[in-house]
């Protein structure tokens, strides 16, 4: 059954999406991030999903009495399935081209956890930090907020028909409980467990059951909706507490907590008052671009993730506005396709569902095949030399790899690590983490065969430089990176000739604050390394 169109609902789903787009950017200006609050916009959509949702719901049962699950339950295939399963279908071939055996195995159990709405619970398990460096180069990790969403519809619409059907009095009265126990439970275990809190469902359905309660006083006809005044002052307050949080809150906060209250108390001002055309938030939020774009903020939202993830695969600088712009071009365009080819053809009831069904089914039984095969065959190695596909990008922890005879870790080993002494030939291999992470393909592909002597000195964050010191702001000097350990490096270099020197690590990161290399780059490095050695 349909329900009264809010234009400004659009506006809103704009400003949430433009926000997380925005967010998952990591854009700078001026040294800060923009909309460091952007994660934000994915609580406004919670709030929204809960509330059309239960409209959809509470009108079908005051009207006719009665629900049909069979057509909720279309509606819902028809509107997340056809899009989300189009992204995946793009992404999988260019992983394939992109990402190493390890990630690759990564991706595909992320693709299928998505298939199947669990992929919160998949990146939980995977300690798949939100706001981690790494959590850059997981194409699908925003799809955990769509398996929250699914789940919410699974269990939702049962729950609300038992007690409409048996305790109707006092509905809206167990959805206010569980949404104070939600909340609650939510605010004081994200202190000590942000990542499960903010992964699992029961931590989020407050937010979901927020729009509920609009629902009710949308249906009660509450007095206060009636006020003129109200009116005028509530949206532009609720927009002012939306824009406060999306600038000034960031990773920080305990979220989702008591403090992710406040943007979404200013949702709801806007839901429930801003329905007069004649005010200046109704215009704003009604515009034709803020519609627009809130019309095809699924397939935005859908997409930004995956292209975003695959640029930074290909290129790491964030510093070419050219490349920026280029990546925001295609991440518009290929939305605005997929809204006009995907989802309002599968969303048109003209078109017949069991035909689509069957497109549906077609499509995921080829994509579980095809990840399923990324998984069996360890993400198929033979497509990348096998130096790179044991680098840091692969791998959880690659710099514990090598350890000397003893069965001690040669990374962040205080007296250096040997192997065969007695060649007159030696390699030093010296620098951070990053180094640390090839040392172990290094010295067993080419040292051992070429009959070197292999020195490995690798510390965190410690590339050579002989005659300084290195620094970490508020702690002072770095006892582990400092001129007396470069002075101990070169007096042992300096004791022979024959040495090759390989020297480096984060160089990017140390020199411009960004991360990685490209993966061109990175190829033509391992490359030079076999050319010099062999």
């Amino acid at each position: 059954m349909k329900i009264k169109y809010q234009p400004e609902i659009d506006g809103l789903r704009a400003i949430a999406v433009i926000a997380v787009i925005l967010y998952h950017s990591n854009l700078t200006l001026y040294g800060y991030k923009v909309l460091q609050g952007g994660f934000i916009g994915v609580d406004i959509f919670f709030v929204i999903s809960g509330y059309l949702i239960t409209s959809i719901i509470y009108k079908e049962l005051i009207s006719k009495n009665s629900f049909s699950f069979q057509n909720f339950y279309e509606r819902r295939v028809r509107r997340i399935l056809p899009a989300l399963i189009f992204v995946i279908s793009i992404s999988v071939p260019v992983a394939w081209f992109l990402i190493l055996p390890n990630s690759l195995i990564d991706f595909a159990k992320s693709i299928l956890s998505s298939l199947f709405f669990s992929s919160n619970i998949y990146f939980f398990y995977t300690d798949a930090d939100y706001v981690d460096a790494v959590s850059y180069f997981k194409p699908f990790l925003h799809t955990w907020s769509l398996s929250v969403e699914e789940q919410f519809y699974i269990l939702f619409p049962i729950l609300f028909i038992a007690i409409f059907k048996y305790l109707r009095k006092y509905l809206f009265f167990f959805i206010f409980i569980i949404f104070i126990l939600s909340l609650i439970i939510s605010h004081f275990e994200s202190k000590k467990f942000s990542i499960f809190t903010f992964y699992f469902i029961q931590y989020r359905v407050w937010e979901l059951l927020l729009g509920s309660i609009l629902v009710y006083f949308n249906y009660q006809n509450f007095y206060l909706l009636k006020n003129t005044k109200l009116k005028k002052i509530l949206p532009f307050l609720g927009l002012l507490l939306i824009g406060y949080s999306l600038f000034f809150f960031n990773h920080k906060i305990y979220h989702p907590s008591l403090y992710t209250l406040v943007p979404l108390l200013g949702v709801c001002m806007i839901i429930l008052f801003c329905n007069n055309q004649n005010e200046f938030i109704n215009k704003i939020l009604s515009s034709k671009f803020f519609v627009f774009i809130g019309l095809i903020s699924y397939s935005l939202y859908l997409w930004h993730y995956p292209i975003f993830s695959f640029y930074r695969y290909i290129k790491t600088s964030t510093g070419d506005y050219t490349n920026v712009f280029i990546v925001f071009l295609l991440l518009l365009i290929l939305s605005y396709l997929s809204y006009i080819f995907i989802e309002k053809p599968f969303r048109n009831k003209k078109n017949n569902f069991k035909f689509l069904i069957k497109i549906i089914f077609m499509f995921y039984v080829v994509l579980i095949i095809t990840n399923y095969l990324f998984i069996h065959k360890d993400g198929f190695k033979n497509r990348f030399p096998s130096i790179i596909s044991n680098s840091v990008i692969d791998n959880e922890k690659p710099w514990n790899m090598l350890k000397d005879t003893n069965g001690k870790n040669c990374f962040l080993n205080e007296n250096l690590c040997f192997f065969d002494e007695k060649n007159k030939k030696r390699i030093f291999f010296i620098g951070d983490s990053q180094m640390a992470s090839a040392a172990y393909d290094l010295k067993n592909k080419i040292a051992n065969t070429n009959k070197y002597s292999f020195i490995v000195a690798n510390r965190s964050g410690c590339i050579f430089f002989p005659k300084f010191d290195t620094v970490i702001i508020r702690s002072g000097k770095n006892t582990a990176c400092n001129d007396v350990y470069f002075s101990k490096l070169s007096n042992l270099i300096l004791e022979r000739d024959n040495n090759i020197i390989i020297f480096g690590g984060r160089l990017p990161f140390y020199i411009t604050r960004e991360p990685l290399i490209t993966m061109k780059e990175a190829k033509s490095t391992v490359a030079g390394l076999k050319t010099g050695l062999l």
